[in-house]
């Protein structure tokens, strides 16, 4: 998967170790002038020439002490990764994954965006990767960033990783269900794409069975009936869709049923009269 970065022992995914090498003046100014050569030369439309040494110039960045250095870095993987189309290099995660815990917003910003194109824009071997990279658990605390644009991409990301059936139950093991019930519990949210992606993330992670149980636990029912009478047609599509999928097993869909007073019936029945045609097949 590519050649192991200087920052990391070869083989190492995990985000937290630290990088073997001096944030001085002089490596953090030499470093930020060869990536900004680097990505105003290479043409665009063609896939960028990875090498280790450029990998190396974005860790020197990544794990700086100054913001500006961190930011310069993550900006750097935001056009890196809306470029690439191959799987992503190993060595790539850890430093993004460092980015995402900064706690500076300039920084979480474009390193959360950065997982996303790798996330939708490469194959789905990227997917897997991120997974097993150690990034859920920085992308899941960003769910509950006080910044609109920060839970967009962080939820987005996570939607796009739940797609894979190999992906869906290990997103689900590191907690990812609470903050994305509490996302659509929100009604101060505006921003409606975070509204949409979290309800699309849980529909994700409804199609395994044993996510089921769990998200019927943590009360997901509830919140996808309420979200049966959103204005949003994605957002009404993506909780019929999921209340299907729990309804599938005899005990959940008792439950439904049950739940203030039969308030399902009402809610689907109004949803006949849908302008969505794929809300209405979905209810049917």
């Amino acid at each position: 998967m590519g050649a192991a970065c200087g920052c990391f022992p070869k083989k190492s995914m995990k985000s937290d170790r630290q990088p073997l090498l001096g944030h001085n003046e002089e490596t953090g100014l030499d470093s930020a002038r060869r990536l900004v050569d680097w990505l105003s030369t290479e043409p665009s439309g063609i896939e960028p020439r990875i090498t280790e040494e450029r990998i190396q110039d974005l860790c020197n960045l990544a794990y700086s002490d100054q913001i500006d250095r961190k930011e310069a870095a993550a900006v750097s993987f935001v056009e890196l990764c809306q470029r690439m189309t191959q799987p992503v290099p190993e060595m790539m995660l850890p430093p993004i994954i460092k980015l995402l815990q900064s706690p500076e917003y300039e920084v979480q910003k474009p390193a959360s965006l950065a997982l996303t194109n790798l996330a939708t824009r490469g194959p789905a071997q990227n997917k897997i990767m991120i997974v097993q990279s150690g990034a859920l658990s920085a992308l899941i605390s960003l769910l509950e960033s006080p910044h609109d644009d920060i839970r967009c991409n962080a939820s987005g990301c996570i939607t796009t990783l739940a797609t894979l059936d190999t992906t869906k139950r290990q997103i689900a093991v590191h907690g990812a269900i609470p903050p994305l019930i509490a996302l659509i519990k929100n009604t101060d949210i505006t921003k409606h794409a975070i509204l949409r992606n979290a309800t699309g993330a849980l529909l994700n992670l409804s199609h395994i069975e044993i996510n089921r149980y769990d998200l019927h636990r943590a009360g997901v029912s509830k919140e996808f009936m309420r979200l049966l009478s959103s204005e949003d047609e994605d957002v009404q599509f993506y909780s019929c869709a999921a209340l299907s999928n729990l309804a599938v097993h005899s005990a959940i869909r008792l439950a439904l049923t049950q739940e203030q007073d039969g308030l399902i019936f009402n809610a689907l029945i109004r949803l006949l009269s849908s302008r969505s045609e794929k809300v209405i097949c979905t209810n049917s």
